[in-house]
């Protein structure tokens, strides 16, 4: 059993503690420095309530003292009163101080993003994440974040659905990691998708740079990219200018002249690859799709004379023989048709 003193205790009440709380508060206030004060203060987390009454007694000193708002509204953050610690952060956004208005607007968007996440109600939720996208925007358009947060803040714009942002956001990460071919990729396809041209084209050139494995996918990326906007000029110019050293290219360009009804030019690009190729099979390939070409577009005569011009080469070749005879005859030309078969049989007696 407790040992009990035979003195008398005297016990303050509730509302005596308070105004002596009150009245130390004013004391310290008037003779305590403010700026170590408020230090003190922001250092203490040990009692939010304590920290209040504090601040709240040195607003009634400074009312328009807009440091002590933004402290109060953050211990109000502390304290989970999120609706009260946004109604006294919503005019410090338009703070003529700075710093002010940036700590104003960053505490904002955290405390309206918790609010998001408890309320039930969907028209609240919805309104809110409007007011969110107006905070987000605020922030990104003065740069209230750094380095640090950039992603968090990147992260942020999917989730508000600011498409706009989230690509001037990626651009600012790849300005910190350029060679990021990640982050490449995601701004061509996001470029794309906000059909930001000029910046397709862009990302697409730094990849094919950049991405040397994959360069031929981003090749032939841009050349899709040109035909989806009928751009066949800019087409014709990107395989032209990879045709030069590539046969698939020139491939791919050859059947764009023919996509394009380029007839002579899609044949003239066969015979540039006939010439520049080593390989027996493919210059025969090649001869053949260039007779082709000019068949698809009526050319008959220039047809014929291609044929002829190079019908030598081929006596040997059943293959080539056959098709120069199919087409001396699909064009009429009945004398060549005749002088080929002759030769064919003095081919055979030989």
């Amino acid at each position: 059993m407790f040992l009990a003193d035979d003195k008398k205790v005297y016990v303050a009440t509730y509302k005596e503690i308070v105004l002596i709380f009150i009245a130390f508060s004013v004391v310290l206030f008037v003779l305590y420095p403010k700026n170590l004060l408020k230090e003190q203060i922001l250092q203490d987390t040990s009692n939010n309530d304590l920290n209040m009454v504090y601040l709240q007694n040195m607003l009634k000193q400074d009312p328009s003292n807009e440091s002590l708002i933004l402290l109060i509204a953050n211990n109000n953050y502390k304290a989970g009163k999120l609706i009260a610690s946004y109604g006294l952060l919503k005019p410090l956004m338009s703070s003529e101080n700075p710093e002010i208005r940036k700590n104003a607007s960053l505490l904002s968007y955290k405390l309206a993003k918790e609010r998001y996440y408890v309320v039930k109600d969907e028209k609240q939720k919805a309104q809110i994440k409007d007011d969110l996208r107006d905070i987000f925007k605020n922030i990104v358009d003065n740069v209230y974040y750094s380095k640090e947060n950039l992603n968090e803040f990147y992260n942020e714009s999917f989730f508000l659905g600011m498409t706009g942002y989230t690509f001037r956001l990626l651009k600012e990460k790849i300005s910190y990691a350029p060679n990021d071919i990640k982050l490449l990729t995601d701004a061509y396809y996001l470029a794309d998708k906000l059909d930001y041209g000029p910046e397709v084209i862009n990302y697409l050139d730094t990849l094919q740079t950049k991405d040397i494995d994959n360069r031929d996918n981003w090749i032939l990326a841009e050349y899709n990219y040109y035909m989806k906007k009928d751009n066949l000029k800019d087409a014709e110019e990107l395989l032209k200018a990879h045709a030069q050293t590539s046969f698939k290219w020139g491939e791919k360009l050859a059947e764009f002249y023919l996509a394009t009804e380029s007839y002579q030019a899609a044949s003239q690009t066969y015979m540039q690859l006939y010439n520049r190729s080593n390989a027996s099979n493919d210059k025969k390939r090649y001869f053949i799709e260039a007779l082709k070409s000019l068949q698809a577009g009526s050319l008959m005569k220039e047809a014929v004379a291609l044929g002829y011009r190079y019908e030598n080469r081929y006596l040997k070749d059943t293959q080539v023989r056959v098709f120069l005879l199919k087409l001396y005859l699909a064009a009429n030309d009945l004398k060549k048709a005749n002088d080929l078969s002759k030769k064919i049989l003095t081919q055979k007696i030989k």
